[in-house]
């Protein structure tokens, strides 16, 4: 059950995040560490 909440809330803020790294394109740095934030979660639940 866990695990099914963890990924949910991982799909919504990755969602979220491309949203705005994709309507504030002057900020092109920030969605380089987001993504890499959001890999290193996705990894931690496949793992787990």
């Amino acid at each position: 059950m866990l695990y099914l909440r963890v990924s949910r809330i991982v799909e919504a803020l990755s969602t979220l995040l491309y949203k705005l790294s994709y309507t504030t394109r002057s900020t092109r740095t920030v969605p380089v560490w987001v993504r890499r934030r959001v890999r290193s979660m996705q990894q931690r639940v496949r793992s787990t």
